[in-house]
């Protein structure tokens, strides 16, 4: 999920599970969410995070502890704010600029 108004870049914890993220190597803390509920998530620094053709490395990611809140994760403005992009609604996509 693509999210402009999020700060950081979240996964879900079955993308940490399959990335080999433990919970033993992640910090707790909380975020805010968009309805302003304080949100517990555990906070890790992986070696990088790709999109497409750009790829931020090292970059601090935050794992969600509830499973429905999206899918697999949300991409925010700690990765989108250094690459230059503009979303092409119509057909669903970012374009890198």
């Amino acid at each position: 999920l693509l999210d402009t108004g999020a700060t950081g870049v979240m996964i879900s914890r079955s993308v940490a599970k399959r990335l080999g993220i433990r919970p033993e190597d992640t910090t707790t803390g909380t975020s805010i969410v968009a309805d302003g509920r304080h949100v517990i998530n555990h906070n890790t620094e992986v070696a990088f995070v790709a999109v497409g053709p750009k790829t931020k490395k090292p970059l601090q990611i935050h794992i969600m502890n509830r499973e429905n809140d999206f899918d697999d994760g949300l991409l925010g403005m700690s990765f989108l704010a250094d690459f230059p992009h503009m979303i092409d609604m119509n057909n669903q996509v970012i374009k890198w600029l």
